[in-house]
This record gives structure tokens, sequence and C-alpha cells, in this order.
């Protein structure tokens, strides 16, 4: 069992353990950066504890099959992720292998956004469901041609199909919450796992579980302080610090730290067949798919910080042609992290001479986090965070 997880053997040999020692708790938490496997280890964990026989990823068994292509009755899926960028890689791979691992590897990133449409979790709201039936069905009808046993077609129609479903996901991400887990989501998983009834356990899945608002924190809350037998939930997390104290002490933590170069490299490899060292780690590929310029951004970032200390002349046409660009939104997470980690090496490197304190190092890092609270959780315009953020840290030289 989690043969198929690069890395964090630490973890997987807990949680084998655990498993197999029937010790594992209804709730649990995996949190850590973004990229680092915490969404492949939860299915694994949910494939393995349903599985009829050894928990082996070759293992035949029914529920095992259906869990290989997300297709399992007892999975819930819930919360906003890189969607299409995580398509938009597996199609490439698919495209240039063709190998039964890549099929996987596509089918799995589709359903992990058709998931998000499974019927259980709209009830109450089957009219805005009803809406966007339509790109679903042609979606998985497509699907089908993808699955193992079925053969490829052709190269001209393989990417005539990849395209298709690629334009179904971008209508269908529009619909997932971004922001939040809605409080009716929760109610319906709560309903669930109380009513329905099955000899396999249920397992479901909330990314991004800290952007739940207090309603569904509540809610959510009730269920994981007695979670009905064989049902597990688990919750992932880049932001622990914004979970609940209440939820956090009602779930087993599990960290993933932040995968390194080397098993970054496995990964590639492995997974996407890519081995050129192009990209420096998992976060850089995908935000390559997502068209996010990071080398663009690294220049801004040293030129932002040239500036706050005073070390370079100020050039404003630079920062003002960024703050100006349409996709300033989706670039502005990725900027904010640019900084922290351009900060990161200042406050780690003893060779570095620097004209402020490591106080005011360390008040500049709160400052960018609470730019990244004030975007994602008030929606706040980036342009004007951004300039905020200049000033309010070059009075502080």
């Amino acid at each position: 069992m989690f043969e198929n997880i690069i890395g964090h053997q630490r973890i997987v040999s807990q949680l084998t353990q655990e498993v197999e020692h029937k010790m594992l708790p209804g709730g649990l938490l995996f949190y850590g950066d973004p990229y680092s496997g915490k969404l492949s280890t939860a299915l694994e964990l949910a494939r393995v504890l349903t599985c009829k026989q050894s928990g082996k990823w070759s293992c035949i068994c029914s529920s095992c099959r259906q869990h290989r292509v997300l297709d399992h009755p007892y999975l819930l899926m819930l919360g906003s992720r890189y969607f299409n960028e995580e398509i938009a890689a597996a199609a490439d791979t698919l495209q240039h292998s063709r190998s039964e691992g890549a099929r996987f590897l596509f089918i799995r990133a589709v359903r992990k956004l058709t998931r998000r449409f499974d019927p259980m979790l709209w009830e109450g709201n089957e009219s805005k469901l009803k809406k966007i039936q339509d790109p679903i069905t042609k979606l998985e009808e497509e699907l089908e041609n993808f699955y193992p046993e079925v053969e490829l077609p052709e190269e001209r129609k393989l990417e005539k199909s990849l395209k298709k479903i690629s334009s179904y996901c971008m209508e269908l991400e529009k619909v997932v919450p971004r922001d939040t887990i809605p409080i009716d989501q929760i109610r319906a998983v709560n309903l669930w796992v109380h009513t329905s009834s099955s000899d396999q356990s249920k397992v479901v899945i909330l990314e991004n579980a800290d952007k739940m608002g207090d309603a569904s924190r509540n809610a959510l809350l009730k269920t994981l302080e007695e979670p009905p037998e064989g049902t597990y939930f688990i919750l992932l997390s880049a932001r622990k610090g914004r979970i609940l104290p209440t939820i956090l002490s009602r779930v087993r933590h599990y960290y993933f730290p932040q995968r390194s170069s080397d098993v970054a490299a496995q990964v590639l490899q492995k997974i996407f067949r890519i081995s050129s060292p192009e990209y420096s780690d998992l976060r850089s590929f995908f935000l390559a798919w997502r068209g996010v310029p990071l080398e663009k951004l690294r220049a801004q970032s040293e030129h932002f910080f040239s500036y706050v200390w005073g070390d370079s002349e100020w050039e404003p046409e630079k920062l003002d042609e960024f703050l100006q660009d349409s996709q300033l939104k989706l670039y502005f997470i990725p900027f904010l992290k640019e900084l922290s980690e351009t900060l990161g090496t200042y406050m780690t490197d003893s060779q570095s001479t620097l004209p402020v304190s490591y106080g005011v190092l360390e008040s500049w890092n709160r400052k960018i986090k609470t730019a990244l609270i004030n975007f994602e959780h008030y929606n706040q315009a980036p342009d004007l965070l951004l300039e905020g953020l200049l000033y309010s840290m070059k009075e502080m030289v």
C-alpha cells in the first residue's frame, strides 16, 4: 500500500501502521506547502481503507478499480484546487506517453474536478447543478475513451478529444466555490455520513479546509466530535494556523514538508515523464501550466526589495507595468510567495549585510501574510494591496 506516493516515508509508515492496527482516527489533518502530495496521499488512504484485499495499488478488487479512476460511491471531495493546471499537465503527459499510468493520471486529474459535482453535495441547490449537467455529461462521455481497456485514438483525434475535455473543465471550474466550502455542502456531508449505510469505509476529503466560513466550521465540528464508525474526514490545508483550534483538537495532525529538489525531480520524471532540469520544483511546474511567468515575478521581487531598502534608484515604470498587468489577480499570490522566499533567503544568509534589523524582516513577512489574507478572504484589490505593502515596508527602513 501507498506504493504510488513518492517521498514522505515517515508519513507513509505511520499511516500504514495505523491502518494495519486499526488505530486510524476518524478525523485527520494533512497540512503543509502546496504541491507536497497531501491529496495524493489522502486518495491513496481512501483506497486502502475500502480495499477488500491487500491494499496494493495493483489490487483488482472492485473497490480499488473504482478508486483508481476516482469513481467510488463512498468517496466525497470538497473544496477548491488548481484543477486546470493539473489537467493540462496530465493531458500533455498522456499525449507524449500514451501509457496506462498516463491514462490514470489524466482520468484522476479530471475526476478531482468532477467529483465536486456529486449530486449528494448539491442537494437543495439542484437548479445550479442542472445548468452544468450538460458539460458534465459530455465530459464523462469523452472520458470513457481513456480507460485502460479502451484503445486510444490516433494522435490527431486524441488531441481533439483532450481539447474538448479541457474546455468542459474550464467551464466547470468556474462553478466550484473558490473562497469557501459552503455550509450547504457541509450539511449534506453530515446527513450522508449519518444516514447512508455501507459495509465499506466512507471517506470525506476537504481540500483547503482553512477557507471554510464560521458556519461551515461549526457544522463540521459537530460531526468531527464523534464521527460515525467507519467514516473518515481528511482535511487538507496549506495554512494550519487559519483552522479553528476546536477543529484542530479533534483531528490527528500529519505534516507534509516541502519536497526536496531530488524528490520533486522523481515526481516529474515518474509521474509526468519530464526529465529535463527546466523546472526547479513542482510549484514552478504547475505555475507554468497556469501561465504564471515565475522568472518575471522573481525579477520583480528583487526590484521590489531594492527599492524598499533604498539600494537602487526607484524606477516606478517597472512596477507600474506590473501593477497594471491585466493578469495581476493571477500573479498576485505567486508574487507574494516570491517576496516571502526572498525574505527567507535574507533572514538565513549570515553573509548578507542588510540596512534593516532581523525584527524588521519579520515584520515585513507578517505584512506579506496580511496582504495575502486581505486578498483571499476580503477580496481587496491586488494593485492597492501591493502598493500599500510597498510603501508601508519602505516606511520601516
